[in-house]
């Protein structure tokens, strides 16, 4: 094996290949890996120092001769935090000038710092879930109830390593996750759960609603035509990932803006010999604000305006007749899963030429979630 020694003051440095020692941990701690085991393979005595001069430090136990060689056991709790730099010293042609080899070990108590990304909650769709950890080291984390853990070796006794997103195949996603890092400190347990909730599935979302329809008249057809009955048949579109740069940040809001709505609605005011129906296509935006953490209770505004086809008979009117109608409701979903549950206040306004019908009532039904 070559070895090239310079001289350094009176002593011989020498820059030996690096087969001729091994660590077998180049970072401790003494929370962690608390010891490294140094073999040197070129003589059966020697001593490890702190400086190239080879003086015999007290921080370090003699060496154990081996069959070839010598090996030297080195204690996180001797050495500095950070970066050490030693010396291997055996002695050299002159018993009064040893051999120095330099090499590194490194002492590291820091405990690993794992985040998630994205924070746990709830989405529309499940994310890819990445882990990063402050240092880099190794993770090992378990979807199921029991703990990833590691063998002294720092090899991984239970859970999977982690080695890129996680992909989760089911609605709920409860994972459990430790880090180790390179010097064998292990980080506490960190769960998080991961939860798909098809309310806040973002541009995808594609709702559709039916539920019935009551207003009573406000405007001068009152004395003829005081309320009407009918049903509403309708889509709405979540515009969530439009107006927000991520599904992150749609996770995050307490307010938002989710999208538009379109609706078939058909109206029926009778009082014999009276009558007015009307049959309208109607669409709009809509805003919601949810009232509870998980979003199941929702608070809903929507405004929009459309065309109708209206039959009159009425003393002031009667015929039939295409018109214009502007409609706003408000009101609260319940949801649960892909299925929802509303009650709405509602303005509806019908342009009917001599005989404009104004009313105000309540509608409710159902949704389901596509």
């Amino acid at each position: 094996m070559a070895i090239i020694a310079f001289d350094l003051g009176s002593r011989q440095v020498r820059a030996a290949e690096k087969n001729a020692f091994q660590l077998d941990h180049k970072v401790i701690s003494a929370h962690g890996f608390k010891v490294a085991t140094l073999t040197y393979k070129g003589a059966t005595d020697g001593w490890i120092a702190e400086s190239a001069d080879c003086s015999k430090s007290a921080k370090f136990p003699a060496a154990i001769k081996q069959p070839v060689g010598f090996t030297v056991v080195l204690e996180a709790e001797k050495l500095i935090l950070g970066l050490n730099s030693l010396f291997i010293c055996v002695p050299g042609n002159a018993a009064s000038v040893p051999d120095a080899t330099p090499f590194e070990i490194t002492r590291d108590d820091a405990v690993p710092r794992i985040a998630f990304e994205p924070q746990p909650g709830e989405f529309g769709a499940m994310p890819e879930i990445r882990l990063s950890v402050t240092p880099e080291t190794s993770v090992a984390y378990s979807d199921t109830a029991e703990n990833p853990a590691f063998d002294n070796d720092g090899k991984i006794a239970y859970g999977r390593k982690y080695s890129g997103p996680i992909k989760p195949t089911t609605s709920i996603a409860r994972l459990r996750v430790r880090a180790l890092s390179a010097a064998g400190v292990q980080s506490q347990i960190l769960t998080a759960e991961y939860r798909e909730n098809r309310r806040l599935k973002g541009s995808n979302s594609l709702d559709i609603y039916a539920g019935g329809v009551y207003l009573a008249t406000l405007s001068s057809v009152r004395d003829y035509l005081p309320s009407g009955v009918g049903g509403v048949l309708g889509v709405r579109y979540g515009l969530d990932g439009v107006f927000a740069p991520s599904q992150n940040d749609i996770n995050a809001r307490s307010f938002w803006l989710p999208g538009a709505w379109a609706e078939l609605q058909y109206l029926n005011f009778r009082n014999t010999p009276y009558s007015e129906t009307a049959a309208a296509l109607i669409a709009g935006a809509e805003w919601q604000l949810p009232l509870t953490a998980e979003r199941s209770l929702l608070l809903t505004f929507a405004i929009g305006g459309g065309m109708a086809q209206a039959n009159v008979n009425t003393p002031t009117y009667s015929a039939s007749a295409l018109t214009g109608t502007m409609h706003i409701k408000s009101g609260v979903e319940y949801h649960l899963g892909a299925w929802a549950f509303f009650l709405q206040a509602r303005y509806a306004y019908f342009a009917d030429q001599s005989s404009p019908l104004t009313g105000i009532g309540f509608s409710g039904g159902i949704y389901y979630k596509l």
